[in-house]
């Protein structure tokens, strides 16, 4: 009734005269309920044919059937469903071949049934692709950098370890196969980039990959990488592990540019245990020098140096002695400061003073034939007396490495015509080491020193012995 009010009250005729039509139907239908004599009547035009049309509206039946029929036809279809119901409940009841559930019976299939799913066996399966080549998918679509530079962007992307990944992946072999130009612009970046990088997201060969990019940087370019590695190693921000790492690279660049273990074979191959390789082969360097026979009663100084150059074949450019002294050796030894305190206070721990020490004896002992190799030895000789008191027993063995390469690359005459003093001194020293120690391999690395003195020693005797003509 609301909305035949809103017609009733519009100003449109037209609107108005439906609102007219509506209202004195309703009130029609509600009036033959209530016994009403008095109908609704808006005194519209009887002869007006849309006023009529309107008005038999109302009295077409709805839909296409009688309420009569339809009432009807509702009756039969209930009586139907309810004698289907019957005759169902009546034929469960009397049937035997009725299904439980929980039968175990095993069902025979039909021939032909059985025979098309034979031949469904014959379809093959759709490949579907597994869980491990979905989580390769990013992987599989990144490209190999080309540039130097694209390589450095790889390894900058800190929330991409995709990236990350492959930029170590290939990073050493870009640094070798780079040009002059791009070492010069982005190799101190990326030593910085690698040096700081940290595997937060444990990526295989993370520590493998990083080492061999940065002994790779080390090689083709110490002069641009080697002074900003050694600047940092001196840097109070960094770990004691990436120190360690900085020290483990200087050594090995150092033994590879030295081409102590250079063959035709190794040099045109490197497999991926490079590093592991190169460590093996210091060790076994240090080893060597170090190494006392005793045998016949008596102690026999033993290196193997003189064995080493003979495998080696054919004399080849030494790069290491080019650069040793400018880009390894002093910068080095530069940065601790020639006392005790300053050595102490610049590198602290004992275990990390005993690294930088065998580094410095290592790169000394691989320096051999450098041009500024006497004034490195006069270097090592003044920076080992500050430690000589020193009670770290890898400190100390790592110094006596140091002065045993120094005694056994420089020849005696100029041992005792330039360092008489120091001479003296560590003899003294190692003597008085000798027999207070208790550490079985600084009695032996002090007994060898001892040795090669006294062989030193004699050797000049037998020297000056047969310029005074004197037969012994």
């Amino acid at each position: 009734m609301p909305g035949v009010t809103r017609y009733l009250g519009n100003t449109n005729p037209s609107v108005r005269k439906y609102g007219m039509v509506t209202a004195e139907i309703l009130a029609k239908k509600i009036s033959a309920n209530m016994d009403s004599s008095k109908p609704l009547d808006f005194g519209l035009d009887e002869n007006d044919t849309e006023i009529h049309m309107l008005r038999t509206l109302a009295e077409l039946p709805d839909g296409l059937i009688s309420e009569e029929d339809s009432d009807h036809k509702g009756e039969q279809e209930l009586d139907a469903d309810t004698h289907s119901e019957r005759d169902v409940s009546v034929s469960g009841e009397n049937s035997d071949d009725e299904w439980d559930p929980d039968s175990t019976e095993i069902l025979e299939l039909d021939p032909d049934e059985e025979e098309q799913l034979d031949e469904d066996d014959d379809l093959e399966p759709y490949p579907m692709e597994s869980e491990d080549e979905d989580e390769g998918i990013g992987k599989n679509k990144l490209k190999k950098p080309k540039y130097l530079s694209e390589c450095l962007s790889y390894l900058k992307a800190d929330e991409e370890p995709d990236k990350i990944e492959t930029g170590l992946d290939i990073a050493a072999d870009m640094i070798q196969n780079a040009t002059e130009h791009e070492l010069s612009v982005y190799g101190q970046q990326f030593a910085g980039k690698l040096l700081r990088l940290q595997d937060t997201y444990e990526l295989p060969n993370f520590e493998k990959n990083r080492t061999h990019a940065l002994i790779m940087l080390i090689v083709m370019c110490p002069n641009i990488t080697n002074s900003y590695l050694i600047e940092q190693f001196y840097e109070r921000d960094y770990s004691m592990s990436q120190r360690f790492l900085i020290l483990n690279c200087l050594v090995i660049a150092a033994q590879r540019l030295s081409e102590i273990t250079k063959n035709d074979e190794t040099s045109s191959k490197k497999s991926e245990n490079t590093i592991e390789y190169d460590e093996k082969m210091l060790d076994a360097m240090v080893k060597d020098i170090q190494n006392i026979g005793i045998g016949n009663g008596k102690t026999v100084w033993a290196s193997r140096r003189q064995e080493v150059e003979r495998n080696r074949g054919p004399p080849s450019k030494n790069r290491f002695a080019q650069v040793t002294g400018r880009y390894f050796f002093f910068p080095l030894i530069h940065g601790v400061g020639a006392s005790a305190s300053d050595i102490f206070n610049v590198l602290g721990h004992p275990v990390l003073l005993e690294k930088f020490v065998t580094t410095l004896a290592t790169i000394l002992y691989l320096s051999a034939g450098a041009p500024d190799f006497s004034k490195m030895c006069r270097e090592f000789w003044d920076f080992s007396r500050s430690l000589q008191h020193y009670t770290h027993e890898g400190v100390i063995s790592g110094v006596i490495f140091g002065l045993l390469a120094i005694v056994t690359i420089l020849p005696g005459n100029t041992l005792v015509h330039e360092y008489p003093r120091e001479l003296s001194e560590v003899k003294e020293w190692a003597t008085g080491l000798f027999d207070k120690t208790q550490n079985e391999k600084l009695k032996s690395q002090c007994l060898g020193l001892l040795m090669k003195f006294q062989q030193i020693i004699s050797e000049y005797q037998r020297e000056l012995f047969v310029e005074a003509g004197v037969v012994m």
